[in-house]
Formats: C-alpha cells, structure tokens, sequence
C-alpha cells in the first residue's frame, strides 16, 4: 500500500489475538496484545525479541520509560515493570492501580494462570497511563483521578484530583507533555465527554485541573493531543476537536471526521509542520493538515489501512507504526520527510 505521504512496508506478525497497544523507542518497540502477552521486538530486523510474560487478561497498555532501560505493560489493575537491557528481560516492579507496590519476583511470569476478570478490594481496571517526557513520573488512572508516580523510588507522590466531569465517571485516556519552561502538563480524556489541563509541580500532592476544555464531546473521549500550541480531542462521536492552549478556547469542529469510532490520534512528520493521524475502528487512516490554517484540511486517507479496526499508534521521525485488531502491526514509511 503506497501513497503520497506514507507507504506500508513490511506486516509484522506474531500475537495470537488483536494487538492494543504499541510503543517504540530508538531500534525497538513493545505491543500488547488480547493473547495477555507483551512483545519487544527489534525493529530493523522486524524480528521477536522477547515475550514479556503472561499477564493476569489482555495487555491494553504499554509504555518504554525515556533515559532508562524500562517499559511498562499494564494489564487489569497491574503496571507490570521490566528491564529490557538484561538478557531475561526481568520482571523488577508491580505496581496496582491502588499505590501498592510489589517486587517483580512477586508475580511468576513463566507460569499460565486462567484469564482473570475479577478485580480485588481497593483496585480498579488502569483504563489509561503515560510517562512524562523526562521519564521520572508515571500517570496511572484510577477511576475519576490519576494517580502520580515517582519512578525514582517506585512510591505514589500524589495525584490529579476530579480527573472526569462526574465522579461517577472514569478517565479513559491520558497524555503528558513539558512546556519549553521545563513544566509538566497532563491533559486527560473521560468517559463522561469532558477533557481537563493540569499543571504537574515539583512536589505534586492533590493537584486540580488548571482548564476543563468546552464545549465537551458527545460521547466517550478516546485519545487526546497537544502539539504547537493546540490540543486535538477525539471521541466516539466520530468528531475532532481542536482547542488553543492558550485560553482552552475551541478553535475548529472537524464533524464526522471518520465513519467510526476514532481510537488514536498522532503526529507525524517534521516538528513544527507535523500532521495529524487519525485512525478508526474501521481500519481507516486519515492525514490533516492543522499547521497552515485554523481548520483541518484532510490531506491523505487509507481506506483499510488494516482489515480490522487500528486501536493504536506510534511514530519516529520517519516512521509510523499502527496497531490493529487484526493481530499485526504496520510498518508504515514517511514520503513526505524529503519534502519538507
């Protein structure tokens, strides 16, 4: 499959059932999988490197930690923690969506237990999680709020308060970033339509939202993104929005900017002229232009892109790498570097 802006180049295969989550850092990348495993692969190879366990249901979430040899795997209630430099890629952390933390000899990850599906007292289902750039905090949900992580010393040291609309709600997804003072801002997603800003100290604690972004999404909000100044929100309502962060004011309403439910957003491209990526339960890819003008000008759409829906994507400078529920992920080349 080739186009103007991108081209499919290889279809790695490997999990047993449709891969959720994807994540690449510098010659590797880790996906998780509905098989309850997690892989780290070698990506110029496109060869396995390691399974990484058997995990308690599916691997909705992973996540490489930046300057150090950890990735996270979340699955259920766990963020399972492993060191990817050492040849047996050791299990070193657990750590459960209440703030109890646990050494990595705790769980057996040789041993195949029945999937589980039941939750224990006090913990909840981690729906979403990032690492900061700095990779010295971890976000874990935990149900209407987050929950901050210290990864130096592996301890809770606080957490983003009233993290959805209602408290009755869940956060359903989450993303961080550094302003160029040096900041951590944390944007989060909620089932009940709504999208908070919060601004992460150097202490932490109870920190409130700094902005609750209006007017809401009509449905589940499914992925969030700041990039040049802008924040791009998607949800199940099959729209995309697009706020200043300047003053949290919407700039522009893409209507049905898919025909289903929206499931990752991305960038992709040179910094500063980046594209949006969007992709759909539908396996269709979508390429904006949001840098030329306020609105959203569809540059390049991947009709099927994957035969099933895209549930996740990541990118480098020159590649994009889309996780389907078809059980592969695409390895997908830029055209468009030389261009710029």
């Amino acid at each position: 499959m080739r186009g103007a802006v991108i081209t499919r180049t290889h279809t790695l295969e490997g999990h047993g059932r449709g891969v959720l989550s994807v994540d690449v850092t510098d010659n590797l990348m880790v996906t998780g999988s509905k098989d309850r495993t997690a892989k780290l692969w070698d990506i110029e190879a496109c060869r396995e490197i390691r399974t990484l366990g058997v995990h308690p249901n599916n691997v909705h979430l992973v996540k490489f930690v930046p300057f150090s040899n950890y990735v996270f795997t979340f699955s259920m209630y766990e963020a399972r923690v492993w060191d990817y430099r050492t040849p047996e890629c050791v299990c070193v952390k657990v750590l459960n969506s209440s703030g109890q933390v646990n050494d990595g000899g705790s769980v057996d990850t040789s041993q195949v237990m029945p999937r589980q599906n039941t939750i224990p007292f006090l913990e909840t289902v981690i729906t979403a999680a990032d690492v900061d750039p700095t990779g010295q905090l971890l976000f874990t949900s935990f149900a209407a709020y987050v929950r901050i992580w210290n990864l130096r010393e592996w301890k809770p040291l606080g957490r983003l308060n009233a993290a959805s609309h209602s408290p009755k709600s869940e956060v359903s997804c989450l993303r961080t970033t550094m302003t160029p003072e040096g900041s951590i801002l944390a944007y989060t997603g909620s089932r009940d339509h709504y999208v908070k800003e919060y601004e992460v100290g150097v202490g932490t604690g109870v920190i409130e939202s700094k902005c609750e972004f209006t007017p809401p999404h009509y449905d589940n909000v499914t992925a969030v993104l700041p990039l040049n100044g802008n924040l791009y929100t998607a949800s199940k309502d099959v729209n995309i929005m697009k706020f200043s962060l300047k003053d949290g004011k919407r700039e522009h309403l893409e209507l049905r900017a898919h025909q289903q439910y929206i499931q990752s957003l991305a960038a992709f491209g040179p910094k500063g002229k980046e594209l949006l990526v969007s992709a759909c339960k539908d396996g269709t890819l979508r390429f904006w232009d949001v840098a030329t003008s306020n609105r959203m000008r569809l540059v390049e759409e991947y009709s099927k892109a994957h035969q099933e829906g895209i549930n996740d994507m990541s990118t480098t400078k020159s590649m994009l790498f889309t996780a389907s529920a078809d059980s592969t992920v695409g390895f997908w080349k830029s055209n468009i570097v030389e261009q710029f």
